[in-house]
């Protein structure tokens, strides 16, 4: 009798050999997958936690929201909320027509302040609606968050 073949023991220990190795490798895959996926969901829950805190609203007077508008420009009285605001994106809807500016703020708006914001219309007609965007800064870079605030109407001052 010759022998050709290997023996069934030998056969077994290699396909195990095999199925080990390419556990190994698969894992070590999957494991840095899993951590670029962590980061990434790390880094988003970071900033929707700044833009959660940032809480900007109107300020009320007297149950009266603190908005109005003149023929050359709309005025805002806003509170910040416990995040420091970098700035703010504005944008004014018109019946004649839409602004949109990058930057409204002269600076960065101090956690827990109020400040007026002047917010020029040009060739727009009556407003109808402000939509402010709040950006924040993290890890250095300027972040423009996803909630945006709609003001709607907007009275003559």
């Amino acid at each position: 009798m010759s022998n050709k073949g290997i023996s069934p023991l030998f056969a077994t220990i290699l396909l195990i050999a095999f199925s080990v190795f390419l556990g190994v490798l698969v894992m070590n895959w999957g494991e840095s997958y899993v951590e670029k996926r962590a980061e990434f969901v790390r880094g988003v829950s970071q900033i929707n936690a700044g833009c959660d805190a940032a809480q900007l609203s109107l300020v009320l007077l007297k149950d009266v929201p603190q908005i109005c508008q003149t023929n050359d420009y709309v005025r805002l009285l806003l509170q910040n909320g416990p995040e420091q605001l970098h700035d703010l994106k504005a944008g004014l809807i018109g019946k004649a027509g839409i602004v949109n500016l990058d930057a409204t703020l002269g600076q960065p708006l101090a956690p827990s302040s109020v400040t007026e914001v002047k917010i020029l219309k040009t060739n727009i007609g009556d407003v109808e609606q402000v939509r402010l965007t709040p950006k924040i800064v993290r890890d250095n870079e300027i972040i423009f968050c996803t909630k945006i605030l709609s003001f709607e109407p907007v009275p003559n001052c």
